[in-house]
């Protein structure tokens, strides 16, 4: 025939080939420079894209040559492929192009994640002692899967201090000082190791102050002391003090002393409120109201009605009667610790002005007194 296949030839390398015909008893020949392809690298001529998924990577190739992709995991067993799917970070494929018989020269491919995580944290729950908070990573790469966040707090007055780690994301930071400003910081690495961080700043709630967030009433009892009922509708505990060092959890009526001072505030268990001093104090005397009654040439009938709005009066209210005659100096005691609210002078003179004075103490000792003349 006229035609010939030389095979098992290099590429790239020159060959001579030589061409003798005979026809007859003539020969003629003819020698032909034939130089083979090369395989072109696959650097520059094969084009690849890395996708994510689940922690995974896809490694997708494409050339605009005539010629094939081959793949291999460790640069000696090659396959023919274009998707090369199931790798991790730092992973390492080789692709070269071929053309069925020889490839070129290989390329090394790795795969990289270089990208930090997102970390989005969200405010949950804040108290005067607690911070609840919700944390989100999310990374498109490798993945933060069952990767642990690590959290950590400060009143921004120091280092960040780790206060735990776990894996859910949701976190309560205890045991804070109320209406404070914390800087929250929560980290977490993805599969590759690149770490990503979130800050969020979080004041707690302030503890109630004792004036606005307790009810009080004073109850005067019939020895001069007084009972004091405290409540509160905020949620919080009530403490009290008498010289605000020593707070006692309140869980009744407090007995004091008229002049006393009795301190008060709210409390969550860990922090207290502004606190708030409640002054036992009466010092004014009773009302005294004297009114006549009947009137003889030698007598004069009173009536009192003693009140006092602070103490009150004690249950055996006693009254000191008084009179002098008009432009006299000096009162004259004439019935002393009356129990009597109507009391009669006697042994009076006729056609004469008098006046009279009745005075009488409320629970705590305060004197009042009222006057008539008559």
């Amino acid at each position: 025939t006229n035609t010939n296949t030389f095979t098992g030839l290099k590429q790239g390398e020159t060959y001579y080939i030589k061409v003798v015909g005979e026809v007859g008893d003539k020969e003629t020949e003819k020698i032909i420079e034939v130089m083979l392809e090369t395989i072109p690298e696959a650097n520059g001529n094969i084009e690849y894209e890395i996708s994510w998924n689940n922690g995974e990577a896809t490694v997708k190739l494409t050339t605009q040559r005539e010629y094939e992709i081959e793949v291999s995991r460790d640069n000696q067993n090659y396959t023919k492929q274009t998707i090369v799917s199931g790798l991790h970070n730092k992973d390492i494929i080789y692709a070269r192009l071929t053309n069925g018989e020889y490839a070129g020269e290989s390329m090394q491919i790795q795969v990289i994640d270089d990208t930090k995580p997102e970390v989005e944290i969200r405010e949950e729950e804040v108290t005067t002692k607690s911070i609840k908070i919700q944390v989100k990573a999310t990374d498109t790469e490798s993945g933060v899967q069952n990767q642990q966040y690590k959290y950590y707090i400060s009143k921004g007055d120091g280092e960040n201090i780790e206060e735990g780690k776990n894996t859910t994301g949701e976190y309560t930071f205890n045991n804070l000082e109320h209406n404070t400003a914390y800087e929250i910081k929560v980290e977490i690495e993805d599969e590759a190791g690149n770490k990503g961080e979130g800050n969020l700043r979080i004041t707690t709630n302030l503890v109630p102050r004792a004036e606005e967030g307790i009810q009080r009433q004073i109850t005067w009892s019939s020895n001069g002391t007084a009972q004091i009922s405290l409540s509160t509708d905020t949620g919080f505990e009530i403490q009290y003090s008498k010289d605000r060092n020593i707070w006692t959890t309140y869980n009744g009526n407090i007995t004091a002393n008229n002049g006393e001072t009795i301190y008060m505030c709210l409390t969550d268990g860990l922090n207290k409120g502004e606190d708030y001093g409640l002054k036992i104090e009466d010092r004014e005397g009773p009302e005294v109201t004297v009114e006549r009654g009947e009137i003889t040439s030698n007598s004069i009938k009173v009536q009192v009605q003693a009140t006092d709005k602070v103490s009150g009066m004690p249950g055996d209210t006693r009254y000191n009667y008084y009179i002098k005659e008009n432009g006299e100096a000096e009162y004259r005691l004439i019935g002393e610790n009356q129990a009597n609210t109507e009391y009669t002078f006697i042994g009076l003179k006729a056609q004469t002005t008098y006046n009279i004075k009745v005075t009488t103490r409320d629970i705590v000792g305060n004197e009042g007194e009222g006057t008539l003349d008559v």
